[in-house]
């Protein structure tokens, strides 16, 4: 027989050990208990759980600890209960997340746990439903779409579609709208309205569709149906700020197009397509004497590039290497318009020039000499040489300083450009026109150096029955009294006062260029350089050009 056990035997240590075990033992099941036994009654509708929760501590001695981040206690639900017991109403209230409560004296602690479904009767509870949601999609024609994205509307929940166009989103609510978007694609929204499979056909976004491009002849496709790159770049996009000429308004905005940009006035920038000269072509007809210079930004609605061999199918040998397809405005609305803009810059100088030494004088092997045209002559630490006087216009004894360091930016000045531009357009069912007239005036950098260009653009269109004429008609003056030279030699400033005069004079003691009226200059070199006033005010080179 098995003999009682005798408690007395038991070390104190013990005994108090297995003591304690049994008072937490009894506390468990009694808070378990109490619990189960404590009764409440609520009546809430569409609020979250965080709300639901806040009122069960207001109605019992109980607390709640939980995690936000592993608790979603902004979920929506909807509770009406009369004298249950809180643990029924937390069974009920957790079933369908993954949350479980644990009671620790009056404190509930929820923690995630793995989702279990249980009914207790005597509740009468409703919380909203999830599902699985599933489906396909296709474009218009049937085709699976890859990669189109499926979000629930207002959440940061979603999927993408699979290589078959296939779909699965979970925990989806009852009263969710699915959100179908792909690039390309007029974006769907769908309400899910208790159904599990949603198909979805995606239809092409119209606007899309209206990118068409301009080729050969006043042809005009879609973009993307080219077999060739082309490239657009939109009238507005030139004429933000408008350029002396309009292929520098083209720098940086075309991939393969090379602007070589001139600081001169009047010099037209070098334009390169992959490497060659590109054809120029204005509403579809191909112009081999004329160059954007001939053009206002004003009178441009768009400019297309059409690059590739594929591109000179278009418009023979001469498209080989490319041709900017230039689209002119016309008329638009049935309300007369006329729209006055004018647009001046100030140009401030170069950015940077050459450096240039400011130690030796003009001459050779270190004499001062004017008619050597090289500049290391003697050196220029204030000693007394024989040297030129503009002001006296005669040779004597000075002091060899560097006085014209600054010679080049003394004489050249700010530059400016004037953009005028008035038009008058109109439009009705008969047809459209517009007339344009735009007026650039620019002063250069060197003195008595500008530039005057008028131009005059009109265009229409009449559409009767089967009958259409569309004409067009453009003129273009330039008109300068004097253009710098900017080519090698001694009539270029550039050069003069750079390069090849020393840094012992100051050019704005030359203004007064005469030492004999219309025989002699007054200027110290007679071998090749003239004064740079002399220059730009008797070497008249001026263009009148129609």
């Amino acid at each position: 027989m098995n003999k009682l056990l005798n408690i007395k035997k038991i070390p104190l240590a013990m005994r108090v050990t297995l003591i304690l075990l049994c008072l937490i033992v009894f506390q468990l099941q009694a808070e378990d208990v109490y619990s189960q036994k404590t009764k409440i009654s609520l009546d809430m509708k569409n609020t979250t759980i965080e709300k639901v929760l806040q009122t069960i501590e207001e109605k019992s001695d109980y607390h709640f600890l939980y995690n936000n981040k592993l608790v979603n206690v902004d979920r929506k639900v909807s509770v009406r209960v009369k004298n249950a017991a809180i643990a029924d109403v937390l069974n009920k209230l957790f079933a369908s997340e993954d949350v479980e409560y644990q009671v620790e004296g009056n404190q509930i602690i929820l923690s995630p746990k793995e989702k279990v479904t249980e009914i207790v009767s005597g509740v009468e509870f409703a919380q909203q439903q999830q599902k699985i949601v599933t489906g396909k999609v296709t474009d218009a024609n049937g085709e699976p779409i890859i990669g189109a994205t499926i979000l629930i509307k207002g959440t940061g929940q979603g999927t993408v579609t699979d290589m078959d166009g296939n779909y699965t989103l979970q925990n989806v609510p009852e009263d969710a709208i699915l959100q179908i978007s792909y690039v390309g694609m007029e974006t769907q929204e769908i309400p899910v309205r208790g159904k599990t499979v949603i198909n979805v056909a995606m239809k092409e976004a119209t606007e899309l569709l209206e990118e068409v491009v301009v080729t050969a002849l006043g042809i005009k496709r879609e973009e993307k149906a080219l077999g060739y790159s082309v490239q657009k770049v939109k009238g507005e996009d030139l004429s933000i700020v408008k350029g002396i000429n309009v292929a520098s308004n083209l720098t940086g905005k075309v991939a393969g197009l090379l602007v070589n940009n001139s600081s001169e006035i009047a010099e037209q920038p070098a334009i390169k397509l992959r490497g060659e000269n590109p054809l120029v072509v204005i509403d579809g007809i191909a112009y081999g004497n004329i160059s954007l210079n001939d053009l206002s930004p004003e009178d441009i609605e768009s400019i297309d590039i059409l690059k590739g061999a594929t591109a000179s199918s278009l418009y023979g040998v001469r498209g080989r290497a490319g041709a900017i397809m230039i689209t002119t405005k016309r008329g638009k609305g049935r309300e007369l318009k006329i729209n006055i803009s004018n647009n001046t810059l100030i140009g401030a100088g170069y950015l940077k020039v050459p450096e240039k030494q400011s130690s030796y004088s003009a001459g050779n092997y270190g004499i001062l000499e004017y008619n050597s045209s090289y500049v290391w002559g003697d050196y220029m630490d204030g000693h007394e040489v024989v040297q030129y006087d503009p002001i006296t216009m005669t040779s004597k004894k000075m002091p060899l300083l560097p006085r014209g360091k600054n010679n080049l930016d003394n004489f050249i000045r700010p530059s400016l450009s004037a953009n005028t531009n008035i038009n008058v357009s109109q439009s009705n069912e008969f047809g459209s026109f517009r007339v344009s007239a735009t007026q650039m005036h620019q002063n250069g950098q060197y003195p008595n150096t500008m530039l005057d260009k008028y131009t005059v653009n009109g265009g229409g269109n009449i559409t009767y029955k089967k009958f259409k004429l569309d004409a067009n008609l453009s003129y273009k003056k330039e008109k300068s009294p004097n253009l710098p030279k900017v080519d090698y030699g001694g009539g270029n400033i550039f050069y003069n006062l750079l390069i090849w005069t020393g840094n012992e004079f100051d050019v704005r003691d030359f203004k007064n260029y005469w030492k004999v009226k219309d025989q002699v200059q007054n200027w110290p070199y007679t071998a090749w350089y003239d004064n740079p006033y002399y220059i730009v005010n008797e070497r008249i080179n001026n263009k009148d050009y129609d």
